[in-house]
């Protein structure tokens, strides 16, 4: 697990100095732990990707498997408009993750999807809105854009399929 954090830190460094832009800062660094706490629960690394087990709502026995691969991390501060013109003692962050390929299993794996032309390799899978308050707990609120449907729960790599 601790090799995975340390790919999901490098990868996250590497997508941002690669955009030109500065190290992140402390509260950067916080609102992308956030986000990540509430991303890599559901999903094992094994190997290259990372995997999730699906089961529909409710059920008990699991459906299918989602495996994407490599994970990388874009965190943005958002400045939002306040009608005082002063602005919120809060730092409220988008954080972002994204997948060059994609694929599902339900009996058999679906072929590596690669996104939209437009997308090239950099496919949003996942989002959390971040507010690191001055004083007091963070808050967020997280989505994903493709696998959408299902709850997830984190598999043994020894249960993913081959293929």
């Amino acid at each position: 697990m601790k090799r995975f954090w340390i790919g999901m830190i490098l990868c996250v460094l590497y997508a941002h100095v690669t955009d030109g832009a500065e190290p992140l800062t402390p509260h950067a660094q916080r609102a992308l732990k956030v986000a990540q706490e509430a991303f890599t629960p559901l999903w094992a690394p094994c190997g290259d990707t990372v995997s999730t087990q699906v089961f529909l709502q409710g059920g008990r026995e699991p459906f299918g498997f989602h495996q994407m691969a490599p994970v990388l991390w874009q965190v943005e501060e958002v400045y939002p408009m306040f009608s005082d013109g002063k602005g919120g003692k809060e730092k409220i962050y988008q954080v972002s993750a994204y997948t060059a390929r994609y694929r599902s299993w339900s009996g058999t794996w679906t072929p590596w999807n690669t996104g939209m032309p437009w997308e090239a390799g950099k496919i949003e899978i996942f989002n959390a809105r971040v507010t690191l308050p001055d004083k007091g707990a963070h808050t967020h609120a997280a989505q994903y854009f493709i696998f959408t449907y299902g709850a997830f729960r984190k598999p043994l790599c020894t249960n993913i399929p081959s293929g």
